[in-house]
């Protein structure tokens, strides 16, 4: 049987389904499909999701059906660079018994955007979403944005951590993306994503700009790019195939038989055909399944080819006004009577997050990458960089509020590559201050302009919600700061180790659930031994 593997947007050469190679063994076949996969752009590929049923007999239940004993986890990067420390979180130095503290103000933030009438120190220049909780300076543009997107209600439920880490400078280089580890959590926890394990907005092989750490790369969890909304119906094409060699009815026995049928004639593909076949779109790889014989006929598959409104958030009444999808917008945003409404920057980040929230939330994805360009900023005006700062805010912000909308608790990390250094120049912002919670006033602030990358000036944050109610930190900084503003190199294990940095933040997503012991199990050692509680700072959430 001849027939043509088709993507979305190319023929291929036409290529024969059945050809005379001896077949390969099971173990031959899943090395191949996962060295595959491995290099795919579009992620995990159909191969993976068959391996899967016919090894482990699995139909199981999707992330988002039943009490989570771990949570949402999405990650936000802002790729080139940015600044978090100080003009956004508020970081500190050393405090009582030697440990990092967002209270323990530096004398100087000059050399990292604030000016010495902006310090901290001085008094009423901070703000929380709760009282007590993590730190934010008053002028904080990502503040402004967060908290004029978050609902009251939301906003009660959520708290964060900083820690205080280097990072290289504007590269992908760095392993900062935990995602495959809490995957791999997840899955330890029976948590399986309906459709994928991952998501992220680019072909990166941790679906964002840095890197995840090496060790952490499953290829068969290779994250599949989600860009909008209308990106995550294409999963539908391809992710409810175990549903169709299960049908809700099939013994184990029963489902392996089938997968099993469906690998043989796999492995009857030559070893080009199959690596064509990988490299297809997920909807065309469905196409070229039915063409060449795997499913009976097109009938067969109508229940998910051309599906999409259970994953689409456009079609969702719940995430469509969060997001500002169809030409909607949130009300909030408005609050307080400062008449600022969401910038055209605001409203396309959070259209291209909305997808990636739709899956991870919906129980459809394990865990996902929202990443945005632009956060380069040395020697662009501070009214610029802070509203690039402001649109981090928004889409933080609209992700807590699309976990409050579907009952979910979320943890976010919110990373930058490296950091920056500020110079002597001083130039005017406008921001909106709350001076009561969801109430703003219209302030033009004096700020350092940035002028150079400084990778020992940067830092990451953790913020989570938890829909029961409020779980405080147990503290709100890990690591410090110096006196020279520039991170503390020898205060903690993370201090000068991105990839240290990450287990921590696994660590502490595992601590949700009580599971801070299992480090080892999911990223392969401890290095924090005995000292784990100087990196923990999340509670069980229960």
């Amino acid at each position: 049987m001849t027939k043509k593997f088709r993507s979305q947007t190319d023929e291929f050469q036409t290529a024969q389904c059945h050809s005379s190679r001896p077949a390969l063994t099971r173990r031959d076949f899943l090395a191949r499909t996962a060295g595959a996969s491995a290099s795919l752009a579009f992620g995990p590929s159909i191969l993976g999701l068959l391996s899967n049923a016919a090894y482990a007999g699995c139909s199981g239940s999707g992330a988002g059906a039943g009490k989570r004993l771990l949570p949402a986890f999405i990650t936000v990067d802002l790729a080139g660079g940015g600044n978090l420390a100080a003009s956004n979180f508020i970081v500190g130095g050393k405090g009582p018994g030697g440990l990092g503290s967002q209270e323990a103000y530096l004398a100087d933030y000059g050399s990292i955007g604030l000016t010495a009438a902006s310090n901290p120190k001085l008094g009423n220049l901070t703000r929380s979403l709760n009282p007590g909780g993590l730190m934010f300076h008053s002028q904080s543009a990502f503040y402004e944005g967060l908290a004029r997107e978050l609902n009251p209600v939301a906003r009660t439920k959520v708290d964060g951590a900083i820690f205080c880490a280097r990072s290289g400078d504007d590269t992908q280089n760095n392993p900062h993306n935990p995602s495959y580890w809490v995957a791999k959590a997840q899955l330890q926890a029976g948590i399986r994503g309906e459709l994928t394990s991952l998501v992220g907005s680019t072909q990166n092989i941790a679906g964002g700009n840095a890197m995840a750490p090496v060790r952490s790369v499953d290829p068969m969890l290779r994250p599949v790019q989600i860009r909008s909304a209308a990106d995550a119906v294409n999963l539908v094409d391809v992710g409810l195939l175990p549903s169709w060699l299960d049908g809700g009815m099939a013994s184990t026995s029963q489902l392996k038989a089938r997968a099993d049928r469906v690998m043989s004639t796999v492995n009857r593909m030559s070893s080009s055909q199959l690596d064509k076949f990988t490299q297809l779109d997920l909807p065309s790889q469905v196409r070229s399944l039915v063409d060449c014989g795997y499913l009976k006929s097109q009938e067969s598959v109508k229940k998910y080819l051309g599906g999409g409104a259970a994953v689409d958030a456009a079609q969702d009444p719940k995430l469509a006004p969060i997001f500002g999808l169809n030409n909607t917008n949130t009300a909030q945003v408005a609050q307080g009577g400062s008449g600022r409404a969401r910038t055209a920057g605001a409203t396309q980040r959070l259209g291209q997050a909305a997808g990636i929230a739709k899956l991870v939330l919906g129980g459809f994805a394990n865990a996902g990458t929202v990443s945005f360009g632009g956060y380069d900023y040395h020697n662009d005006d501070r009214g610029e960089t802070d509203e690039q700062d402001r649109n981090a805010g928004h889409v933080v912000g609209a992700l807590i509020n699309a976990a409050a909308a579907l009952g979910q608790d979320l943890v976010i990390y919110l990373y930058t590559d490296g950091g920056l250094s500020s110079g002597a120049t001083v130039q005017t912002s406008a921001i909106q201050i709350e001076t009561a919670p969801g109430v703003f006033t219209a302030a033009n602030v004096q700020k350092h302009q940035f002028t150079g990358d400084n990778g020992t000036k940067s830092m990451s944050a953790l913020l989570w919600y938890r829909h029961a109610g409020l779980k405080m930190a147990t503290k709100h900084q890990v690591g410090a700061y110096n006196e020279s503003a520039s991170v503390d190199r020898g205060a903690t294990l993370i201090s000068d180790n991105v990839e240290n940095l990450t287990k921590a933040i696994v660590a502490n997503y595992l601590s949700i659930g009580g599971k801070e012991g299992s480090l080892v199990q999911v990223v392969g050692d401890n290095p924090f031994g005995g000292g784990m509680s100087d990196v923990l700072t999340m509670q069980n959430f229960g």
